[in-house]
């Protein structure tokens, strides 16, 4: 069967038994194959790989005949994996993208085995939570990188979004079954679909429209202050509100400014064509205040008008001259898809940035540092 974590409904029950973070068959098969990541190994040596220290690969090819009770882990031993996964976020000896790349391997092989054991329990529930954390935080971590190239950029966070979107809609499923009890969480979780799903985000998109998902949400969950927030952020995004979008980007907690930032560039390219035929003529709009507004410095404002075709230069402002976005002498323009050599520039807003817990872990967990 190839489809993996979204398939297991399809196989036998199984009750699993394997004590250990990777199972001794898999172990012995990596053994030969000397099939070891970094992190499995003592000191990050290679002729040190550690039993202790190795997790189970996700395999996206699983059948019936393969699958034994002691190949796959309960769920107290799912729960001590994901907690040494995440305590690696921390980690100052790797670079980000190394270690994002096998958390989410070995997090998308836990999140399997909960379905193939049919566990929809409080703590599974919780796994899928900090899940969905590490997912939201690793958008922008890898956003947020310097040295990766466009493409490999591309890559990542299309898979870490990818995988987002259905971890997220699996924990909001969890939610549903488990009704009846109310769960601490849930209201922060019900919010961040909102948010993730205020504009396109490409191959992935809301199941139903909003406004019908919102009437199925439960009222005390609504009244919210999380929900109230994203359905406040959501209004001022329909309604081209970008300075209201951007002055609740500044209240945001740094998981939902990191969500918030997937519409950084919808919001500003339509804040950028708003400027341009709303100002008067002989009044150049400042790149410094521009920036202000679009949660920019003044080079990283210039660069944006740049990249859609809207002119700018020195002006005098205040008896000052400054760089200017010279407003209605140009066309704001979308640059045609075979124009393009990449996206809008990207500029991480110091603001997210400032927002973050020292550790990433503790984000995961959702405790307030």
């Amino acid at each position: 069967m190839d489809g993996g974590e979204d398939d297991e409904a399809l196989l036998p029950h199984i009750v699993g038994t394997c004590p250990d973070m990777c199972p001794l068959a898999e172990r012995q098969q990596r053994k030969r194959s000397r099939d070891w990541a970094v992190f499995e190994c003592v000191d990050g040596d290679f002729q040190r790989a550690s039993d202790h220290l190795a997790i189970k690969k996700f395999r996206r090819t699983v059948t019936v005949s393969e699958i034994s009770p002691s190949d796959i882990r309960p769920l107290p031993v799912l729960w001590k994996t994901l907690q040494h996964l995440l305590q690696l976020l921390d980690s100052q000896n790797f670079p980000f993208e190394s270690i994002h790349s096998f958390v989410l391997d070995r997090t998308r092989a836990i999140r399997q085995e909960l379905g193939i054991q049919r566990i929809r329990d409080p703590l599974s529930a919780t796994i899928h939570e900090e899940v969905v954390r590490f997912h939201i935080l690793s958008q922008h971590e890898l956003l947020h990188n310097k040295e990766r190239t466009s493409r490999s950029k591309q890559i990542d966070t299309y898979l870490n979004l990818e995988q987002l979107y259905k971890c997220l809609l699996s924990l909001l499923d969890l939610y549903a079954t488990l009704r009846g009890g109310e769960h601490e969480n849930e209201a922060e979780f019900y919010a961040y679909y909102v948010l993730l799903n205020l504009g396109n985000n490409g191959h992935f998109q809301a199941k139903a429209p909003l406004s019908l998902w919102l009437s199925s949400v439960p009222p005390r969950v609504l009244r919210s202050p999380p929900m109230q927030f994203a359905r406040e952020a959501l209004r001022c995004y329909r309604s081209d509100n970008f300075v209201g979008f951007f002055r609740l980007v500044k209240k945001a907690t740094y998981l939902q400014a990191c969500l918030m930032e997937l519409s950084f560039d919808a919001v500003r390219a339509t804040a950028l064509a708003a400027l341009n035929v709303a100002e008067y003529k002989h009044h150049p709009f400042p790149l410094e205040e521009l920036g202000a507004l679009l949660l920019l410095d003044e080079t990283q404002a210039g660069e944006l008008c740049a990249y859609y075709g809207l002119r700018t230069g020195s002006q005098k402002v205040d008896d000052q001259e400054k760089q200017c976005l010279l407003v209605k002498q140009s066309q704001f323009k979308e640059p045609e898809h075979h124009e393009r050599t990449s996206a809008p520039p990207y500029h991480c807003s110091p603001l997210i940035v400032s927002k973050r817990s020292s550790s990433l872990f503790e984000e995961v967990k959702g405790r307030k540092v």
